[in-house]
């Protein structure tokens, strides 16, 4: 037997390779980006797209991305940076269903990410932000009629995120801390055309302020499915994306 004189943390001993997550995100028709090769592909300005190691979807870099984006060191994160608009988006022309629910793992050695993520319906004068600023993590509609506020406790460590919009709630939790849901849901259909946004919040120039620093290690979008419900098999999804976000593997983004 093996012994050990020292201690080792949890997130060690758990499973970090990718292969035990993807088959159940597939089986959900849920997509998984990464920065890993094959996913990326550049140009003659940069990184020109991401596609999801999990999922048909493509992340192209919005217009006014004129080749500000890069790669961590050894593949291990898209950079985006402060006041710069670094922005990927994908199109989704069926919507996203009824409900979608999100997993995020990002660092930001600033504690200022800003933006990091958008759910941006076609023709409705609505949109939903995931931002952050200092210890704070901040869901959002654009016309503010819900909101969700938790605060993390990691500021220089990776941060997991989980999410989940329905037209009954907004629900928002940092793994392995706080959790809040808001009271109500919003005016916002889903089942619509919609642009879904990596680090801004629409496909144009201006916004700078909105623009901030961090690394995304890992995104995964799980369309039609509240990972909240009151139910077994959500809860179980919501178990496995905790543990994965939880383990900081260096696999994914």
């Amino acid at each position: 037997m093996l012994r050990l004189d020292f201690d080792i943390h949890p997130a060690a001993l758990i499973d970090r390779r990718p292969e035990y997550l993807a088959p159940m995100i597939s089986g959900l028709d849920g997509i998984w980006i990464t920065a890993a090769e094959p996913y990326v592909s550049f140009d003659e300005n940069g990184l020109f797209e991401a596609s999801s190691m999990v999922g048909g979807a493509v992340f192209q870099r919005v217009k006014p991305n004129f080749g500000n984006q890069q790669l961590a060191e050894q593949g291990s994160g898209i950079v985006f940076h402060a006041g710069q608009n670094c922005g990927l988006f994908a199109k989704f022309p069926k919507g996203l269903g009824q409900v979608v629910s999100c997993a995020l793992r990002f660092t930001s050695a600033s504690q200022n990410a800003k933006t990091l993520l958008t759910f941006n319906p076609t023709g409705q004068d609505n949109y939903v932000f995931l931002s952050q600023s200092g210890r704070e993590l901040l869901l959002k509609d654009q016309q503010t009629t819900q909101e969700c506020v938790v605060q993390h406790d990691a500021p220089y460590a990776d941060i997991g995120v989980l999410l989940a919009i329905t037209d009954e709630r907004l629900s928002l939790q940092v793994v392995d801390g706080a959790f809040i849901q808001s009271k109500y849901g919003m005016d916002i259909d889903l089942r619509q055309s919609m642009e879904v946004f990596l680090g801004c919040r629409k496909n144009r120039g201006g916004l700078q302020k909105t623009l901030g620093e961090f690394v995304l290690k890992d995104f995964i979008l799980l369309p039609d499915l509240d990972i909240f419900a009151d139910m077994d098999r959500p809860c179980q999804i919501r178990h496995e994306l905790e543990r994965y976000l939880n383990s900081g593997s260096k696999y994914g983004i």
